[in-house]
């Protein structure tokens, strides 16, 4: 007699493409992937490459411990691609200790280093011993405390650096020694959020004067910087310097040149309350700062406030023939809708194939009744088929 009873085969191991696959949709849920990795060994080795692809380190008792898996379990080693040291207790010499006593060798395979609220002075050796991890392609340095001269010898430390991400620096005071910089970087992506670019002191030479003379904006094509009234001078002989080679920007304001956030930032289209159109004094100067003109072969544009007066002027001096995509922040709040539409449909534009609004995920908004309150105030754009809106959770 033969019995129905299931009896599942002794080896079900899946094709090592397909457990990748599996693992990367669940790249976001670590529970899940924890789960996974107690599955088999193939499962085990899969789910370890999403779990440990990221690495934060907040306190010297999460270095110390991520010291430790490293030192009992060198694979793991392999699995890291972007570690990131951020919170208010690390310290600079912290840090520096970190980087310097045991990473460089077990982390073989890291892309990026992520710095946020790291504060204190650098010493030289810290600064050589950055060099060792040779497979570094992205640094960000966000809300960092730092004297200029070491910001300069952070960014000269890797040889292969591509994506350099610099916001709110907070410059220390003073002067110090002279830092070695081993390296002239290649840079293809740079990202500027900063309300004052950082000089040194008496302004003998700023972070962009430092880049353009060690030539590390000669391969560049992406360019993210967040315009104030006291850098934009800087911005614009940035973007002019840039001129033809640049092929996507990114423009932002840091300070809102005397717009309040409140006022920029909220539910899109009040149209029947508009900004008022005049300028102030420095958003007069930006206009006269930012010239696009150079800009011939700018193929992407991204602009933060699309509600901001200055929107519209700077989407008018777009000259480059080549502009595909258009995309604008969820900042929306009392932006003229049709005056917009009336530019973006301009002759400047007639490559355009994609305009793109951004908005804010919001779990009580059905996503079709967004979609549709978008092409009612865009008719011209839904029509041409370019209309696109997407959601993000930032």
């Amino acid at each position: 007699m033969v019995s129905d009873a299931y009896v599942p085969p002794e080896n079900v191991d899946l094709p090592p493409e397909l457990d990748a696959y599996l693992m990367d949709l669940l790249a976001y849920n670590s529970n899940a992937l924890k789960s996974c990795a107690l599955v088999s060994k193939a499962w085990l080795a899969a789910s370890r490459v999403c779990l440990f692809r990221d690495i934060t380190v907040e306190s010297e008792t999460m270095f110390l411990r991520f010291e430790e898996v490293l030192i009992t379990s060198p694979m793991i080693g392999d699995c890291v691609r972007t570690l990131r040291f951020r919170g208010r207790e690390l310290s600079a010499p912290l840090v520096q200790c970190c980087l310097s006593r045991t990473l460089p060798v077990p982390l073989s395979r890291l892309e990026a280093f992520e710095f946020r609220f790291v504060q204190d002075s650098w010493k030289p050796q810290s600064l050589k011993d950055l060099a060792k991890f040779t497979t570094i392609t992205r640094i960000s340095l966000v809300e960092c405390s730092l004297y200029t001269e070491e910001l300069f010898g952070i960014i000269s430390a890797f040889p292969f650096l591509k994506d350099l991400r610099v916001a709110d620096i907070d410059e220390s005071v003073g002067e110090i020694e002279a830092v070695e910089k081993p390296h002239n970087p290649k840079l293809e992506r740079l990202l500027m959020h900063c309300s004052a670019i950082p000089t040194r002191r008496y302004g003998r030479e700023s972070l962009i004067d430092f880049l353009i003379s060690k030539g590390s904006l000669e391969s560049l094509r992406v360019l993210d910087v967040g315009i104030s009234m006291y850098n934009m001078r800087s911005m614009g002989k940035l973007i002019r310097t840039l001129g033809p080679q640049l092929e996507e920007l990114h423009i932002g304001f840091v300070s809102p040149f005397g717009r309040s956030d409140t006022d920029l930032s909220s539910e899109p289209f009040s149209l029947t309350q508009p900004f008022c159109a005049a300028y102030t004094c420095h958003e007069t100067d930006m206009l006269e700062s930012i010239d696009l003109t150079q800009s011939v072969n700018l193929q992407r544009l991204v602009l933060s406030r699309p509600a901001h007066p200055l929107t519209r002027d700077l989407l008018s001096r777009v000259v480059s023939p080549h502009v595909h995509t258009i995309e604008f922040g969820p900042d929306f709040i009392g932006a003229d809708t049709q005056q917009l539409e009336e530019t973006l449909c301009a002759p400047n534009f007639s490559q355009l194939a994609e305009v793109c609004f951004v908005t804010k995920y919001n779990p009580n908004k059905r996503e079709d009744v967004v979609k549709s309150k978008y092409q009612l105030a865009f008719p011209r754009l839904h029509e041409r088929g370019i209309l696109q809106v997407a959601r993000t959770l930032d």
